[in-house]
């Protein structure tokens, strides 16, 4: 009667560890959500050259940057009306940070992403699907 006791004991151990680390496993593969109403897939800039860039949300973690010559991939987290952006590729190891504000479901603005050391002042890019 005892060897059955602890084999059950050991059964609902073994049982709780799985179930633990089952529940451990799921939280870390825990997906980021792409902001409120904002559709994946490519955006092209309206303002404030039309046509001059496209982003494309491939995902919820991943973003492409199509510009006239090149294009480039980023890691991207967005928080607090900010956008993080972290090159995937070898081209850049910076990690820059534009604002960001959902305008709609289709169209955003984001901190100009070109540099324009003369003027002083951040400006703003608008991209529609």
């Amino acid at each position: 009667m005892n060897n059955l006791k602890v084999h059950m004991k050991e059964r609902i151990l073994k049982l709780a560890a799985v179930l633990l680390i089952a529940g451990m496993a799921a939280c870390s593969e825990e997906k980021r959500e792409i902001p409120i109403n904002l559709k994946l897939g490519m955006y092209s800039e309206t303002y404030p050259n039309q046509g001059r860039s496209k982003i494309n949300f491939i995902d919820t973690e991943t973003l492409e940057i199509i510009k006239v010559d090149y294009t480039y991939k980023y890691n991207y987290e967005i928080r607090d009306n900010v956008i993080k952006l972290s090159p995937i590729d070898d081209y850049s190891s910076e990690r820059t940070e534009h604002s960001f504000r959902v305008i709609s479901d289709s169209k955003f603005e984001i901190g100009d992403f070109y540099p324009h050391p003369a003027m002083g002042t951040s400006q703003i890019m608008i991209f529609e699907k």
